[in-house]
């Protein structure tokens, strides 16, 4: 816990969690009150060269004169930026150099003291890919900053999680001021996704616990009921979990359905989802890499294309279907 509230507490990627780890371990994390007080010493995070100009046009237009740097409306001194180095020029006490990172440019000093800042700059090299700590200064609406911690990218895993960062970082920050401009019946429906968020834990830990099985298994179903895919099990499942779900050994064209009693009329329902994912588990079905069109499986069935339509969004939400090139295009997860 210590390590991760010292880790949370420095130059990292993810302020809201700075936020809310530091106050564990405030002995070992706060900085000084010197520091503190110093907009330099702040946290990093992750952003684009893009969101950097929206900052600095916003804050010109409104004040015209030295901007205050906010991204998002938070503050945004030191981030993390990654891209490709351009217009490269080497002096003797530093580099100089453009960072283009696919959303824009912005331009960039490094200066030499001592001999890890040489170091540093040996990699500032036209063309490369660079992971840069910059402190971000502007003026007149002129950004450029100066880069303080330089690493080349030799991975190019990084830079796409770079841009999953950046955007985790602005729906973080955006977030509760949008949540609020939404009508009421969507801030509810939010809510009860973050609800449904906070049980994931309880799925992941309790479903083995209810359904354990060994063995081979071949052609087999698994329907889930919304109740079950959101942590909530029937009081009948509950109980009779030690009778129904525990198996082991081979199973051939089994299936283990969980659903709310009484759910489907004479079983109906069921039987219409099993003669699809029948379809849907067929050899020459499951080799076609797009999946079978919705009008492939009502013609091999003989039933209305909406019908067909509806069981397969059915299929999709219980986890058994999901959908490949378009919307009606679908391929089995159960691939027996």
């Amino acid at each position: 816990m210590a390590a991760a509230a010292s880790y949370f507490t420095g130059p990292t990627i993810l302020p809201s969690q700075r936020a809310t780890a530091a106050p564990d371990n405030s002995a070992v994390a706060t900085p000084s009150l010197a520091k503190s007080r110093d907009p330099r010493c702040s946290g990093c995070s992750p952003t684009t060269v893009r969101h950097i100009a929206r900052s600095f046009a916003a804050a010109d237009a409104t004040s015209g004169g030295d901007p205050v740097i906010s991204i998002d409306g938070v503050d945004a001194t030191n981030v993390w930026l990654l891209g490709r180095a351009v217009s490269v020029m080497n002096m003797e006490a530093g580099v100089s150099f453009t960072l283009d990172d696919g959303t824009g440019q912005i331009a960039l000093m490094r200066w030499i003291t001592d001999d890890i800042d040489a170091k540093e700059v040996s990699f500032v090299q036209n063309g490369l890919y660079l992971k840069v700590q910059v402190t971000l200064v502007g003026f007149q609406a002129k950004q450029h900053g100066f880069a303080h911690s330089i690493r080349p990218v030799t991975n190019f895993n990084e830079l796409a999680l770079h841009f999953i960062e950046c955007m985790y970082v602005h729906l973080e920050n955006v977030r509760p001021k949008m949540k609020d401009q939404f009508p009421r019946a969507v801030q509810a429906n939010v809510s009860a996704h973050e609800m449904q968020a906070q049980v994931a834990h309880t799925v992941q830990t309790n479903v083995p616990a209810y359904m354990p099985f060994s063995g081979g298994v071949r052609e087999h179903h698994v329907d889930f009921a919304p109740e079950v895919n959101q942590g909530r099990f029937p009081s009948s499942l509950q109980t009779n979990a030690s009778t129904h779900a525990p198996f082991s050994g081979g199973v051939g064209e089994q299936q283990v359905h969980f659903t709310q009693p009484n759910q489907f009329t004479g079983g109906q329902q069921h039987d219409l989802q099993s003669m699809v994912l029948e379809v849907m588990q067929q050899p020459d079905i499951l080799a076609l890499e797009n999946g079978v069109h919705v009008d492939e499986v009502a013609r091999r069935l003989g039933m209305p294309r909406a019908q067909i339509m509806a069981i397969a969004q059915r299929l999709v939400d219980l986890a058994c279907l999901y959908s490949t090139i378009d919307d009606y295009h679908f391929k089995s997860l159960l691939n027996g």
